[in-house]
């Protein structure tokens, strides 16, 4: 089970300890957070699969690494999708 999934499951929980009965309240905004970066990252990772035209100028070609660059750490984010 994903861990989205987990925390969505989880907040519809009621918890009971010393007499007291109580929801935690964050999973569902945690889950959310979780799903918003997600599809950020996939996102960047995603522009490796657009066609870009090879750099022509250093400058391209300083951009072309930086991009590179973003696209293995959002992968490696993704757990390597």
């Amino acid at each position: 089970m994903d861990i989205v999934e987990q925390l969505r499951k989880s907040a519809n929980i009621m918890y009971a300890q010393d007499g007291y009965t109580f929801r935690l309240g964050l999973q569902n905004e945690a889950a959310d957070e979780i799903e918003r970066l997600r599809e950020a990252l996939q996102k960047i990772s995603a522009i490796e699969d657009e066609h870009i035209n090879p750099p022509t100028t250093p400058s391209e070609a300083n951009l072309w690494g930086i991009i590179e660059g973003c696209v293995r750490v959002a992968e490696k984010a993704l757990g390597g999708e």
